[in-house]
């Protein structure tokens, strides 16, 4: 095999995409924008909802028939609007109020609809209101009966989180890093996979190649070198998009996310060294699965089920308690998102990594000798 030839062809379908304006656009100025704009958007979009929840004066239906005490003047200075109403519960099925509170000789009732997401920060702040209550009826009570207030709480517990700050940070990332950069990674390869395949086909240009000098092992290598380098050069791209995203949004504690992750840049490189044989790996899985297309849009039948085999594989990171150990390193996909995981919250070993590695390697291996024998037979290649 010629490696100068196999380099033409790579340097030929590197050209001719960059022609394509069109294609750049879709498959790397808009993914490196619209997670940006999502996960910004959202964010402040939640703030300003969670804002303006606190601040808003929301409506009870209120019926006290045993006269709790304290409780209407808990609620009131507590900013609610209580409402007189003889069945709570009704009003609030019926979402004419906002939640309901009714008492009895020994309880109170707290009203609600569940299903109303947008309500749980006033159901939080009733019950705070109900708790604040009861400590002061029970602290009333000790001093009445001549015992100290901390007679019912003899010892604090407390809960002393032995996480590092990095760990933690790390914690609201990684679980969606390697998710969010495979679909990236294949989604983005299918684009210049179809054009090199299919499209080379309506364009009636894989005759004229086939029928050149370079041999089929030399052309296979020279399209999945440019196949990987766009599938490198998209992974790369949103990786830093998703820096960006990250670095302005903002936390609880006004902080960025980026910035409680202590993610050092010896990471970064371990990071995208493990991206080179999964951009490899996928390129060569979407040329060979779509080198039997007859069109684009048949081709893109075949590949859509690539993105939602990516998307479960990389869903194990979301799963709790799921590590590499010494079955993760061999699952396709799921190795690369659960190293990533491991990386970034510091808690990775040399052994697992290398082992992942040489995986991918090897499945990079296979699926190229995959597309190499598709290219070989014309039967796949020109059915009709």
């Amino acid at each position: 095999m010629n490696i100068k030839t196999a380099l033409a062809i790579y340097r030929k379908e590197i050209l001719d995409f960059s022609r394509d304006r069109r294609t750049i656009v879709s498959m790397i100025l808009l993914p490196m924008l619209i997670m940006p704009v999502v996960m910004i958007g959202m964010n402040r979009f939640v703030d300003r909802q969670q804002t303006e929840a606190r601040a808003k004066r929301y409506a009870i239906a209120f019926h006290d028939p045993a006269t709790f005490p304290g409780l209407r003047a808990a609620f009131e200075k507590a900013g609610f609007d209580l409402k007189e109403t003889t069945d709570p519960r009704q009003a609030v099925e019926s979402k004419t109020y906002d939640l309901g509170i009714e008492s009895t000789a020994t309880s109170v009732r707290l009203y609600s609809d569940l299903s109303q997401a947008d309500l749980s920060i006033a159901r939080g702040r009733a019950r705070e209101t109900l708790d604040a209550l009861r400590a002061l009826i029970v602290n009333q009570r000790l001093a009445k009966a001549g015992l100290p207030l901390d007679t019912l709480t003899p010892f604090k517990v407390e809960n002393v989180n032995v996480a590092p700050p990095r760990r933690m940070g790390a914690a609201l990332i990684a679980s969606i890093f390697g998710l969010i950069l495979v679909v990236f990674m294949i989604s983005g390869g299918m684009y210049p996979a179809m054009d090199m395949t299919s499209g080379e086909k309506e364009r009636h240009t894989m005759e004229m190649l086939l029928s050149s000098a370079a041999t089929r092992e030399e052309i296979v290598l020279g399209k999945l070198l440019a196949v990987s380098t766009l599938t490198f050069l998209n992974a790369c791209l949103s990786v830093m998009s998703m820096g960006a995203t990250f670095y302005f949004t903002k936390t609880s504690s006004g902080s960025n996310l980026l910035g409680t992750t202590g993610v050092e840049p010896s990471t970064f490189l371990l990071i995208v060294v493990a991206v080179i044989p999964m951009a490899i790996f996928s390129a060569a899985i979407t040329l060979a699965v779509a080198a039997p297309a007859r069109s684009s849009r048949e081709a893109a039948s075949y590949l859509t089920p690539l993105v939602f085999a990516g998307m479960f594989g990389g869903m194990i990171t979301v799963l709790p308690g799921i590590t590499l150990g010494w079955r993760g390193p061999f699952i396709p996909i799921a190795n690369f998102c659960l190293l990533l995981k491991e990386l970034l919250s510091g808690d990775w070993s040399w052994r697992s990594y290398a082992i992942t590695m040489a995986t991918n390697i090897s499945y990079a291996s296979i699926a190229f000798a995959l597309a190499v024998r598709i290219f070989k037979r014309e039967e796949v290649l020109f059915r009709s």
